[in-house]
């Protein structure tokens, strides 16, 4: 007690140690690390707190030793109010894999780990959300925007654009241009949600910036070439200012969960003019779920589809554009993917297998992650398994086979 007043807390954690390889005949190890996680919790009444933070040291690594914070929030609750302020995951949609209406939270995929939540981390919000039955409100503002991360590497490649002259091109990924800190360019986001018998009803709007780049180009000319061949063709990242407007649905029927997801997401390009930034698009979900004896068995698929509005193809020699429509996964007019999630537990609960993925039906492309638990004793468990992946980079998903390869890892996790 505490001025009167109960205060709970816990503090829970883990320590693991991870290596990943590839699986070829370099056997290159990309990550030997050992990860020390620490989650405390605290509730005082109507307020209560959450932080979430990993301290990895990676031997293999450029940065050897990483603080990465996952979660920080306050929350207090009031009446049918909530108000939270701190750094939240939000994760938003239905899918089984891969949900279109989950466009706030950023991504990391330029490091690697076997569980797909652990590609991000919170994003700095406040929140207020109100609640009346079974339904809820939900206001939000972010002030900082952080885009998705892919292992995109810095390229020089030099060109003849003129007889007699010659042209650099370089791709600077690790320079983007960002958004500015100013409270007035902030993000801000509405959610609705309710419940209808066995059906979960919930839409959304969001205006911000996309999580996902355009390119911008700049040209840089030398005196001698009378300003008609560039020297060097400078490209870097940017991000544009959108709206998208959303709905969701779970619906329960026995055994069975029948679910969807779909977006529309506008970009400043409505006409489909600039070739460096990518056009509006609709992407929609439907899936099923089903469970098997006694829920040891869980399977869930999705069916996936993009359509990008007013597409045009790239010319012959368009290397800017092919760029472009390559970094902002819009390579063709409709894109339909394949999503798949397959787990089994026994029942004695000493082991589960995992396997969960996206298959890019256009450019046959697939990313996936197959894992093997297995409790080894209280608190001390043990996963094998690998990342399997494309390696043309058409699809997010496929960013990190192309860079990464096929990827086998062990872990051994010590929980607390």
């Amino acid at each position: 007690l505490l001025f009167g007043t109960l205060v709970t807390s816990s503090i829970g954690g883990y320590v693991r140690f991870e290596s990943y390889v590839r699986m070829d005949s370099t056997r290159k190890l990309y990550k030997l690390a050992s990860t020390f996680q620490l989650k405390a919790s605290i509730e005082r009444g109507n307020f209560s707190g959450m932080g979430i933070f990993n301290l990895i040291y990676d031997r293999i690594g450029d940065s050897s030793f990483v603080v990465r914070p996952i979660e920080a929030y306050l929350l207090y609750r009031w009446r049918s109010f909530d108000i939270t302020l701190g750094k939240k995951i939000l994760t938003w949609g239905t899918g089984t894999y891969l949900s279109p209406t989950d466009i706030v939270n950023p991504w990391d995929f330029t490091y690697l780990y076997s569980d797909l939540e652990e590609f991000r981390e919170g994003i700095e919000t406040i929140l207020l959300d109100s609640y009346r039955g079974n339904s809820f409100l939900e206001l939000g503002f972010i002030p900082k925007m952080r885009p998705n991360r892919y292992p995109i590497p810095e390229t020089f490649q030099t060109v003849t654009m003129v007889p007699g002259y010659k042209t650099t091109i370089h791709m600077d990924a690790n320079n983007p241009f960002l958004p500015e800190n100013d409270l007035k360019k902030g993000e801000y986001l509405v959610r609705v949600g309710t419940t209808l018998g066995p059906i979960d009803l919930m839409g959304l709007y969001f205006n911000g910036y996309d999580r996902d780049p355009d390119l911008f180009v700049t040209y840089k000319f030398l005196p001698d070439s009378m300003g008609s061949v560039p020297d060097t063709i400078d490209i870097r990242l940017s991000y544009n200012r959108v709206k998208a407007i959303g709905l969701n649905f779970s619906w329960v029927v026995s055994f069975y969960e029948f679910h969807g997801d779909f977006l529309y997401f506008d970009t400043k390009d409505s006409e489909g003019s600039d070739p460096l930034v990518k056009n509006p698009y609709f992407f929609g979900a439907l899936g099923l779920g089903r469970t098997l004896f006694e829920d040891r068995l869980n399977l869930s698929c999705d069916f996936l589809l993009k359509r990008v509005i007013n597409f045009r193809e790239p010319g012959i020699h368009d290397f800017f554009e092919e760029e472009a429509r390559r970094l902002s996964f819009q390579y063709d007019e409709t894109m339909p993917y394949f999503a798949y999630n397959l787990s089994y537990t026994p029942m004695s609960n000493l082991w589960r297998l995992n396997l969960m993925g996206i298959y890019d039906m256009k450019a046959k492309e697939q990313f996936s992650i197959l894992s093997f638990d297995y409790d080894w004793a209280d608190g001390v468990d043990v996963r094998v398994g690998a990342i399997l992946s494309g390696k043309e980079g058409k699809s997010p998903f496929t960013q990190m086979g192309k860079h990464y390869g096929q990827v086998m890892f062990l872990e051994g996790r010590f929980s607390f």
